[in-house]
């Protein structure tokens, strides 16, 4: 019985030692990458400029409202609140709170 459990535990680490030698170890890493498009860089004063005068523009629809606030959300940041007060009066001349 001694030597069936030493025989045992014998090749069961001759097994994980062939398998870590015959199988190459997964190495993950991550490599941040900046991806730039070489262009002029935007301030901040412009971006909201910009926005501000999206929003505030008359001849303004729902859908070009979305579009607007899905391109805000998908930035991940948090707009001036010159913009969302832009924003909010063009949803009551557009009439629709829903958006």
């Amino acid at each position: 019985k001694y030597l069936a459990k030493m025989l045992k535990s014998a090749s069961g680490a001759f097994a994980n030692v062939l398998k870590r030698s015959l199988v190459p170890a997964v190495r993950v890493s991550a490599v941040s990458v900046r991806r730039s498009h070489g262009g002029p860089v935007e301030s901040d004063e412009e971006f909201d400029n910009r926005y501000e005068a999206y929003f505030n523009r008359k001849d303004i629809d729902g859908w070009e409202i979305r579009k607007g606030m899905n391109d805000l959300c998908g930035m991940d940041l948090v707009p001036d609140p010159k913009i969302i007060k832009a924003a909010l009066h063009a949803c009551r001349r557009v009439n629709d709170y829903a958006l």
